[in-house]
């Protein structure tokens, strides 16, 4: 679920690795789901590691964009 969000703002989808995609809770009726992804920059070359957090309301949409939480 969270996974087809985050690729679509990708500069290279296909060179997704996904991590442990994870199922956080409830707040506020909205459904959190946190992954870890490394994917290929403009340069071609692998980013590093990224946790990007997404939000889904009760009908199972994507609310606003993932979020890249990993320095929080």
């Amino acid at each position: 679920m969270c996974r087809d969000a985050v690729r679509q703002g990708l500069v290279d989808p296909e060179s997704a690795r996904f991590e442990g995609e994870q199922y956080i809770g409830e707040l506020e009726g909205r459904r959190v789901y946190v992954l870890t992804v490394n994917s290929k920059n403009r340069m071609g070359g692998y980013s590093g590691r990224r946790r990007m957090t997404c939000t889904f309301n009760a009908a199972g949409q994507l609310e606003g964009r993932p979020v890249d939480t990993t320095g929080l």
